[in-house]
């Protein structure tokens, strides 16, 4: 798995776990629990343990801007400028989706689902090519980027550049979820992750990838279920680019 964080995910780890501390422990979290395990647990079957395979997109000309305007000392916000809206991957980010074949060539889920974001979506179907018309490809409007303000963040009609993913649960072609004048705030992300997991627990699949990105990822792993390890580190920690990360989820009783 690859841990190499940039200068801005090192920095983006550090603001976002300081707004979540929060909500840690605050997020409902009824009917049921959500534990996040690194193996699989004992005493549980069926419908009660699912494994997820969750993929931070690869890097994306917001990452590479943001990461040019650290390195030559450039002040202002770079995801704020309207070219970036629903950025691509660069060449980088594809060849970190591509380099996750070697492992998600032994993987078996029968279901994929992507955020409705072009660079999460992009990067599960170069990591999961195989599995292309083989299983489902399904956008969920709830993976999707913490949103708000950032251009970056927004989302354009994606339904004729991914023919292969099915859009039947998203509510609208249209972004109506953005609003380009207020952020989404840590304990809102929180609680879609919270929603999110709801749904994948009445789903029927027990192995499921979900490509999606790394301030959702640390919101849901950090504050909307419980594990052993401490706020921001192992399987909380925050995703580099075109990371894999498997865990376990089992749903308890509240």
């Amino acid at each position: 798995m690859n841990r190499t964080l940039t200068g801005p995910d090192q920095q983006h780890s550090r603001n976002h776990l300081e707004k979540l501390l929060p909500s840690i422990g605050q997020i409902c979290r009824s009917p049921f629990v959500v534990r996040v395990l690194d193996q699989p647990p004992s005493g549980a079957a069926g419908g009660d343990v699912k494994l997820v395979h969750w993929i931070r997109h690869g890097q994306g000309f917001h990452n590479l801007l943001s990461d040019l305007y650290k390195e030559h000392g450039i002040q202002g916000k770079p995801y704020l400028r309207p070219e970036l809206h629903d950025p691509p991957l660069t060449a980088v980010g594809r060849e970190q989706a591509v380099a996750l074949r070697s492992t998600t060539q032994s993987l078996s889920p029968s279901l994929v689902v992507v955020s409705p974001l072009a660079r999460a979506t992009k990067t599960a179907l170069l990591a999961f090519d195989h599995l292309v018309g083989r299983v489902p490809f399904l956008a969920h409007e709830s993976c999707r980027e913490i949103s708000g303000v950032n251009a970056c963040d927004g989302r354009r009609s994606a339904k004729k550049d991914f023919p292969d993913v099915d859009y039947s649960l998203m509510p609208s072609d249209e972004d109506a979820f953005f609003d380009p004048a207020v952020r989404e705030s840590q304990a809102a992300l929180a609680e879609r992750g919270y929603a999110f997991l709801a749904w994948l627990r009445s789903r029927e699949e027990g192995e499921v990838a979900v490509g999606t990105h790394s301030a959702f990822l640390f919101a849901l792993l950090n504050a909307a279920v419980v594990a052993d390890d401490e706020p921001g580190t192992g399987l909380r920690a925050w995703f580099a680019a075109g990371e894999l990360r498997s865990t376990w989820i089992r749903f308890e009783p509240s």
